[in-house]
């Protein structure tokens, strides 16, 4: 997974814990994320035990304070009632060097080099590209946009983006701000998920750009 899961309650973990300590489990939960419990009540604890029991996947519920507990797939958040929207964003990435996308919380770092001397990524937080196939198009990280679609290495067709998140149980929180690298129109790549099987690096190759991705 691309984002890490800092400050949430794995849903996995507390259903191995015994039931006699998931209230104080939760108690201590939402004593992290709301300070003051002199609201919180048996119902909340019941609901929100519910919930990382039975979900459903994307639920979520009424706390106080104006707070929600939200479920995404295998995590609980408590968020404030409503969340500012992601801000829009296209970042040109550098051919040469750190480029940080402060939208998405990440920085990519390229290099171009011979094939020869290019590193293989070792995982699909990095990627190669054969700058021939790129060509004049400007190479960027942007935010998701409905309609979006890949074509994924290994697979026949076109898949849209928004299946990849559900699939990859990427959280909807996080999608707005997920970077996709495109160059031009075309996307090359979801870091962390998906590479596409555009501008593949061949025998024929004679100048590959690789990108790695990490989180600032």
């Amino acid at each position: 997974m691309f984002w890490p899961l800092s400050g949430a309650l794995d849903v996995a973990a507390f259903a191995a814990v015994d039931g006699a300590l998931q209230a104080p489990v939760l108690r201590l939960f939402l004593a992290a994320a709301l300070r003051d419990l002199r609201r919180v009540s048996r119902r909340h604890l019941r609901a929100l035990a519910s919930l990382a029991a039975d979900g459903p996947p994307n639920g979520s519920i009424a706390l106080p304070q104006g707070r929600r507990a939200v479920r995404e797939y295998s995590r609980l958040t408590i968020v404030r009632g409503k969340q500012a929207p992601v801000e829009g964003f296209s970042v040109p990435i550098s051919l040469e060097g750190e480029t940080a996308v402060a939208q998405a919380r990440c920085v990519f770092h390229a290099a171009v080099a011979s094939p020869d001397a290019a590193e293989m990524p070792a995982n699909q937080m990095a990627a190669i590209f054969d700058l021939r196939e790129i060509g004049e198009r400007p190479l960027i990280a942007r935010n998701f946009s409905p309609g979006d679609r890949i074509r994924p290495l290994g697979a026949n067709g076109t898949r849209k983006v928004k299946e990849i998140f559900i699939d990859r149980k990427l959280p909807r929180a996080d999608r707005a701000r997920f970077p996709v690298v495109a160059a031009g129109a075309e996307i090359l790549w979801l870091p962390g998920l998906v590479r596409s099987d555009a501008a593949l690096v061949t025998n024929w190759s004679e100048a590959v750009l690789r990108i790695e991705a990490s989180l600032l």
